[in-house]
């Protein structure tokens, strides 16, 4: 297959022989496909798949086949598939013996079996910008097949969304909106709008080193927290508000919070597939450095935490006032216990103090409610040792303080 792909006036030539279709015209096809394609495929792959959709046969001065999955035997070269994807694996950054790369695993499958594709490197591209996705019919071409059963792309070798030429299975993919997730759920697809991205944080557990990140996506239906492990977590460092993204084969768990989406090594996010969303409301909030803050403003700082305490104190809902055993205004000693977190943020402009409030607090410690029989800063002196260094991202407003003068930044939630 690969001697037809380095040959691409030969199928462009058999394209216009057979349709009549003008080079001008062909010359547009080419740029659309490359362009459907982010770029990452040649003029002759974009001529292939053309061709292909066209219904036009190029003889290659090889015959061109396509081997059934069953009958793959490891050692294998020059392979060609046609094959449905049913499944696409969150993309790994990798590195060994001083090189760097990324990984991405494709379940594919035909009628006589199933397979799993390994695509490297630049090829990773077609999946991060959902080029490639789940229920996709491609023509695997140059492949080969390793002693584990895998199947790899070899120097030169495309894989290339085109139309079924054969029976294949269906794969399982019904977009879901975000009021249809519930607690349980696992398999699940979406797509919706970027409204909040948070930090990507590394931590050990059980001797490895894992990663995760939160952002906050919406539909025209509702907003939920999308947690992104591990190869999927770097991905927060690439999305901006307002980008779109297509979750696949996520799962939904009935946090604290309220319902989450998890996704880890078994699922992955596209960035900005070409599907239209209904518009949504959302409030749009710049990311700024902490130098940049300005009183009364709204805004998204991103920062490690370097150092934090935790106060409780009493408040009179009917004055909106803070009070000791009773409230200075009404008298009244009905008091609401409430609580304030003050973390120091810090990037590479400066520091700020931030001020938690209560709901904010108790979502950033992970809790549902204080113990009423533990003081607050009690509990925070036990969680300070994973609190410190974590980095998070702030949303709030910057005011004066009260007590100092200084510039502070009042948190409405963590990211």
């Amino acid at each position: 297959m690969l001697d037809l792909l380095s040959k691409p006036e030969r199928i462009k030539q058999a394209i216009i022989e057979k349709t009549g279709i003008s080079e001008q015209e062909l010359a547009e096809k080419i740029r659309n496909k490359q362009e459907e394609f982010h770029g990452l495929i040649n003029e002759a792959a974009a001529l292939y798949s053309i061709a292909k959709e066209m219904g036009v046969e190029i003889t290659p001065e090889r015959e061109l086949t396509f081997t059934p999955i069953k009958k793959l035997i490891p050692g294998m070269q020059n392979v060609n598939i046609h094959a449905r994807v049913m499944k696409v694996l969150a993309p790994r950054k990798f590195e060994k013996e001083g090189r760097k790369g990324r990984v991405c695993s494709l379940l594919i499958a035909d009628t006589s079996g199933e397979a799993t594709l390994v695509l490297w490197h630049r090829d990773v591209e077609l999946v991060e910008k959902g080029v490639i996705e789940k229920g996709d019919v491609v023509d695997v071409l140059g492949a080969y097949v390793k002693d584990s059963g895998e199947v790899h792309l070899s120097l030169g070798g495309q894989i290339l969304k085109v139309t079924e030429r054969e029976r294949l299975p269906e794969a399982k993919a019904q977009l879901k909106k975000i009021n249809e997730l519930e607690g349980g759920m696992s398999g699940v697809d979406f797509v919706a709008e970027v409204v909040e991205v948070g930090a990507v944080n590394s931590f050990e557990k059980n001797g490895r080193m894992k990663q995760v990140a939160s952002i906050f996506v919406a539909d025209e239906t509702g907003k939920v927290r999308v947690s992104l492990w591990d190869g999927n977590a770097s991905l927060a460092e690439k999305l901006r508000s307002g980008d779109k993204v297509k979750v696949e084969d996520a799962y939904v768990k009935d946090g604290l919070f309220g319902k989450e989406v998890h996704v880890d090594w078994r699922g992955r996010v596209a960035i900005n597939p070409r599907i239209e969303l209904p518009p949504i409301a959302v409030e749009k909030v710049r990311r700024a450095h902490i130098n940049e803050l300005k009183e009364g403003k709204s805004f998204e700082i991103e920062g490690e935490v370097v150092d934090g305490n935790a106060r409780t104190y009493k408040f009179c809902n009917r004055c909106k006032l803070t009070a000791q055993d009773a409230c200075p205004k009404c008298g009244s000693s009905e008091l609401e216990r409430r609580f304030v977190m003050n973390i120091i943020l810090k990037d590479e402009t400066g520091g700020i103090n931030c001020v938690l409030f209560t709901d904010v607090a108790k979502e950033f410690l992970q809790l549902k409610e204080f113990p009423k029989d533990v003081e607050v800063e009690t509990i925070f002196e036990l969680k300070k040792g994973d609190l410190i260094g974590r980095r998070v991202v702030a949303r709030g407003k910057a005011r004066r303080s009260r007590f100092t003068g200084d510039l502070e930044f009042v948190v409405k939630r963590i990211i």
